[in-house]
């Protein structure tokens, strides 16, 4: 637990990330909204290797040539207000995920906030030497 009248936001980031963040972004945003959780995000998108036809019905109402989609997918990097923590029983370990979920069951939002610079998951050692190469050298495989 937090020490006695600690009342400054907490910044919680998983190990396994490396991003070219602007923090100082972050912690504004969450300031300004006030909620009691932020989670940053990052945008994934996949290509659909096939023509993907919109129907009404079993009509045709057009066809988009392998479309791009995009989600937010969580970035494992979260901004919480002291008193979230008092949602977490002593001595239990939690995911944030499951953090998250239980602010949200307090009837509290919780915010998100889209991280638009680099962003990488460095969970593999093959993942961890491509990403520190990029860093190195500026360039992208």
């Amino acid at each position: 637990m937090l020490p006695a009248g600690f009342n400054r936001p907490l910044l919680v980031m998983n190990a396994d990330i490396m991003t070219r963040l602007d923090f100082t972004r972050l912690f504004e945003f969450h300031r300004e909204h006030g909620d009691p959780a932020t989670v940053g995000a990052v945008r994934y998108v996949s290509r659909i290797p096939y023509a993907v036809l919109r129907t009404e019905g079993h009509a045709l109402a057009g066809i988009e040539e392998k479309p791009e989609q995009g989600v937010l997918c969580n970035a494992g990097i979260y901004m919480l207000q002291p008193d979230v923590l008092t949602l977490v029983p002593a001595e239990t370990m939690i995911d944030m995920p499951d953090l998250l979920e239980k602010v949200m069951a307090d009837g509290r939002p919780v915010r998100v906030f889209e991280i638009t610079e680099k962003w990488f998951d460095i969970g593999s050692p093959e993942d961890f030497e491509r990403v520190l190469l990029e860093f190195a050298t500026g360039e992208e495989e």
